[in-house]
């Protein structure tokens, strides 16, 4: 199933004991510029590559790459060069930069959950204890979905993205 950036998707079906699953939504910013990232990845080390050509070969509109490189430049992680042979370049290794770095470079603080700092109402009794549960429990997914794009380096993504495409 082909999902079109920017849109959020959920897939419910129930196959031989599989369990529900819901596909976190990230703007079209981010998919473009983890594309833009991961394309940067690629090139031999030492390779500049011009912005045509990073949105010609991700599929990426010109003037919106433009923007999403300058923040990405602006946040340290790419490196560009001026002139004749100019270009753009990762200035961290593949390695060390997590999903993580770009989508906070790109959108800023990373909220998987829109909001779980919902004021309980002064006397809620039992309904302030049962929310307050909840908002613990919400706030340990918080954690663990940041963890988690921690966790997941460029390189890794790379990798597999080379092996799926019988490169490797």
């Amino acid at each position: 199933m082909r999902v079109r950036p920017g849109t959020a998707v959920q897939r419910g079906t129930r196959q031989a004991g599989r369990a529900w699953r819901t596909v976190v939504r990230i703007s079209r910013q981010s998919e473009y510029g983890l594309a833009a990232i991961l394309y940067l990845a690629g090139q031999p080390e030492g390779k500049l590559s011009l912005r045509a050509e990073i949105a010609r070969r991700c599929g990426i509109p010109g003037g919106f790459l433009a923007r999403i490189l300058a923040r990405l430049r602006s946040r340290g992680i790419l490196g560009s060069r001026r002139g004749a042979h100019g270009g753009y370049f990762l200035r961290v290794s593949p390695q060390r930069l997590s999903l993580a770095d770009v989508l906070e470079a790109l959108e800023g603080k990373i909220k998987l959950l829109r909001s779980i700092e919902e004021p309980v109402a002064a006397g809620g009794g039992s309904r302030g204890a049962v929310r307050d549960q909840i908002m613990e429990s919400l706030m340990r997914l918080q954690d663990r979905g940041y963890e988690l794009l921690r966790n997941i380096k460029i390189g890794e993504l790379l990798s597999a993205r080379t092996a799926r495409s019988g490169q490797a």
